[in-house]
């Protein structure tokens, strides 16, 4: 939870162009232990992925964690979801999506559709934040 408050919180920060990339306004996941050994997942949203972008952000999530991002240009904001496919205590725990996104406010979580690996949840949750507000 750590690591996704402080991803979120850079997330929040960045400032904005108005170039068009091809990865805006599409949901993108970020599958969970990419590295292996159970060791996680970074990834790096490259300023082309997101017009939104004025620099690269890494985004690393602890093992077993799924996650995605949305760039929503209508709205000029960034959302991050992340989730637990294994849940957080328990298997029964696993239907929460956690959102933050650069329009401000709190880390939200969010009973939703069932948290997969590849991280399509997430990312969908993020979709919704970013075209929503």
């Amino acid at each position: 939870m750590k690591k996704l408050l402080i991803t979120l919180g850079g997330i929040v920060g960045i400032a904005f162009s108005t170039s068009v990339f091809a990865a805006d306004d599409t949901d993108e996941a970020i599958a969970a232990d990419q590295i292996g050994n159970g060791e996680g997942t970074q990834q790096t949203i490259q300023v082309g992925d997101c017009s939104l972008l004025t620099e690269n952000v890494s985004i690393n999530l602890s093992s077993g964690v799924a996650g995605g991002y949305h760039c929503a240009t209508a709205s000029n904001i960034i959302a991050v979801g992340t989730c637990h496919p294994n849940g957080r205590n328990d298997a029964s725990n696993n239907n929460y999506i956690y959102t933050g996104s650069s329009a401000g406010g709190s880390v939200v979580g969010s009973q939703d559709a069932n948290c997969d690996s590849a991280g399509s949840a997430a990312a969908g949750a993020a979709g919704t934040v970013a075209t929503s507000s």
